[in-house]
């Protein structure tokens, strides 16, 4: 199975990306940190695996980075001290 990212993730990072400048061309970007995974704004280039969700870029992925997320599932959770994505293998 491919990296898979449910509606509830690509909602949540449709409303941090409202807070962006309309006109900009970022996306959350998935990298690779200490033996997981994190998220940063980023300007896609050409070889990303690039996301969309309600016609915006919502999240991109270079290949090495899509090779070890492979099996990977990007859900969102609320929790006491707020919403936060994570990241989960199969």
């Amino acid at each position: 199975m491919a990296l898979e990212i449910t509606e509830g993730a690509l909602a949540f990072i449709r409303e941090i990306r409202a807070t962006r400048e309309p006109a900009s061309e970022e996306a959350f970007r998935l990298v690779e940190c200490r033996g997981g995974f994190g998220v940063g704004f980023d300007v896609p280039n050409q070889e990303d695996k690039v996301f969309l969700s309600g016609g915006l870029r919502v999240l991109c992925v270079s290949p090495d980075v899509a090779r070890l997320a492979f099996d990977t599932t990007i859900d969102v959770e609320d929790t006491p001290a707020g919403r936060h994505l994570t990241f989960s293998g199969h």
